[in-house]
């Protein structure tokens, strides 16, 4: 099993060296379709699980013998032209030919009204689309804030957008005797329904959602590796509180949770913990942070 991580390896070797220099073997078994050709995938339902509504069909990849994957850091929060380094990594991805591509959130500019979320939306999509494996989403707060005059923010904000065209707000599925879970950082204030990651209050899991977790992490018990993906890095407290610690201790108790993604802050670091690799990503698309 591999893994690679966009958000470094196309910082570090720049996305057009990696397209001229890298050398594709165009008769490699690895994969049973042509080099350039889509992948084939599948729609079994007990493969896939999330206690959310949406409409979108989040084909899986076949499960064939070999597995690698890549993840992909924040797309924005950053200049116009990020969708062109956005283009490159799909490009170069297509040469790599992984299994599927993970995404930890931050796909489009956002802090917008309806109209321009749905113009946004699309441009993300057409460019995600043309990737020739599956690609799985998660929401970052770009992607679900909302702005506009006072008094008109919906319930929510953009979260039923998101749950319409790109997928629940938290799944999980199998491949390969592995899981993988997206979780959802922005909730917001329970009570209020504020959306901010500048307050703990705003920043702590549902009940809802953490007791789905817990199913999850006992659907998977059998996984040989066990990897989560959510925007937020909460296991970094300070702005995100201590909230983190009940999910980090159910992750721990599993005992088979490999690896955790985030991006946001668009800087790489690493702080494994307990036996887990807890990893934030830099960028895809975002501008870079340098603190």
């Amino acid at each position: 099993m591999r893994i690679l991580l966009a958000g470094l390896a196309l910082a570090a070797l720049g996305s057009s060296t990696l397209a001229q220099d890298l050398h594709i073997d165009h008769h490699h078994t690895r994969h049973l379709h042509k080099h350039g050709e889509k992948h084939a995938v599948n729609h079994e339902v007990d493969r896939f699980h999330t206690s959310r509504e949406s409409p979108v069909d989040l084909s899986l990849p076949s499960e064939e013998d070999a597995f690698f994957f890549v993840v992909y850091g924040d797309r924005t929060g950053g200049p116009a032209e990020g969708v062109s380094v956005l283009k490159d990594a799909v490009r170069d991805t297509n040469l790599l030919e992984p299994d599927f591509v993970f995404t930890v959130g931050d796909l489009i500019q956002g802090y917008n009204q309806t109209d321009a979320w749905m113009e946004q939306m699309g441009e993300y999509k057409g460019v995600m689309d043309e990737l020739l494996c599956p690609w799985f989403p998660v929401a970052g707060n770009h992607d679900v804030y909302w702005r506009g005059p006072e008094g008109q923010r919906p319930v929510g904000e953009h979260d039923e957008n998101y749950e319409m065209h790109f997928s629940p707000l938290w799944y999980a599925f199998e491949h390969k005797n592995n899981f993988f879970i997206a979780l959802y950082s922005d909730e917001g204030n329970p009570e209020t329904g504020e959306k901010t990651f500048h307050e703990p209050a705003c920043q702590e899991m549902s009940s809802e959602q953490f007791e789905w977790l817990k199913e999850m992490l006992a659907e998977a018990s059998d996984a040989e590796h066990v990897f989560v993906f959510l925007h937020h890095p909460r296991w970094l407290g300070g702005q995100y509180g201590d909230d983190w610690d009940k999910v980090h201790g159910a992750l721990v108790e599993a005992g088979n949770v490999s690896a955790v993604f985030a991006g946001h802050i668009h800087r790489m670091r690493s702080d494994p913990r307990d036996g887990i690799e807890y990893v934030t990503l830099a960028t895809v698309g975002g501008g870079q942070s340098h603190t």
